[in-house]
């Protein structure tokens, strides 16, 4: 799968009437470098049991970045926050406004979701082998 999560910053700009819901406001700015220099300790293939509670671990992983770009977490914090596997050292997690899911890949067999969105739906993306509806 393949998230996108967007945040908007300053002070004075609050998200307009269209933005409302879709987009996490928050009024100071954030120091982008490091947001992207923390990336590194959560990507990849590893035990992200830290982020998984009550099924939203993207929301802890932008809660955590947004923290590193505040100021109010070190980059290299980071892996000792991992290996302590529980959300409870975490910042709070970001809200549900601003999280879209972009992908959702299936191997060989299914289609990207981007693209039967916008293309048709193939039966085999649709039905199981038990008949039952997988999407």
């Amino acid at each position: 799968r393949t998230y996108y999560y967007r945040i908007q910053t300053g002070e004075s700009q609050q998200p307009s009437i269209f933005e409302q819901g879709r987009v996490w406001h928050v009024p100071a700015q954030l120091d982008i470098d490091k947001m992207q220099a923390a990336t590194r300790h959560i990507i990849g293939r590893q035990d992200f049991s830290t982020f998984r509670a009550a099924g939203c671990q993207v929301r802890l992983m932008v809660g955590l970045l947004k923290a590193v770009g505040l100021g109010e977490i070190k980059v290299d914090e980071i892996p000792g926050l991992i290996e302590k596997r529980t959300p409870h050292v975490l910042p709070p997690m970001a809200p549900a406004s601003g999280l879209f899911l972009g992908d959702v890949h299936y191997g060989d067999e299914c289609m990207a979701m981007d693209y039967v969105y916008h293309h048709h739906l193939r039966k085999e993306c649709a039905i199981g082998e038990n008949g039952d509806s997988d999407l």
